[in-house]
């Protein structure tokens, strides 16, 4: 019992946080709780961009049956620094979406870390659905990509290490 609250902890290490915009529940900020700090700012000082995936979904429950789920809605939120200039740069990206991904430039650290902290809104509309949200932080280029490879073909697809995750949480 003991190695699987450890595996749990050290698996779903990321725990995000949902605040609703207002009472009816039309939109939420999603809030990444816990960001690795010194391992944004290793990553960073790497040359390294650092991800946070917010992903967000609508689940209608069954009874007898798995839950039926809407397409994910997925926001990307990608922080990388110039090696020449030094300058950090803030990428956000809905993907799916059709438009072009929106960057802007960031002063500090601190900066960063607040922006990729949070989603930002995220226009939802429950209709008796629940709400589901997936966190995950990447400091790419941190792995190579044979190793991701392998573990993926190894697991038969069902691994695919992307960094730290907080798994699918439900909120109602």
């Amino acid at each position: 019992m003991l190695f699987v609250l450890i595996f749990v902890n050290t698996v779903f290490a990321i725990s995000p946080e949902v605040k609703w915009v207002d009472e009816e529940k039309t939109g939420v900020n999603i809030n990444s709780t816990d960001p690795k700090v010194t391992s944004f700012r290793e990553c960073v000082s790497k040359g390294f961009s650092t991800e946070n995936k917010f992903e967000v979904r609508l689940c209608k429950p069954r009874s007898l049956w798995f839950d039926k789920c809407d397409e994910v809605l997925t926001l990307l939120k990608q922080v990388g620094k110039d090696p020449i200039s030094g300058k950090l740069s803030l990428l956000v990206d809905v993907l799916g979406d059709g438009e072009d991904p929106e960057e802007r430039s960031l002063q500090s650290e601190e900066d960063a870390l607040e922006a990729l902290r949070s989603s930002g809104l995220v226009p939802i509309s429950l209709e008796g659905r629940k709400l589901s949200v997936r966190v995950t932080e990447t400091c790419k280029g941190s792995y190579s990509s044979t190793v991701r490879r392998i573990s993926r073909i190894l697991s038969l697809g069902v691994i695919e290490f992307r960094g730290d995750t907080s798994g699918w949480i439900e909120f109602e």
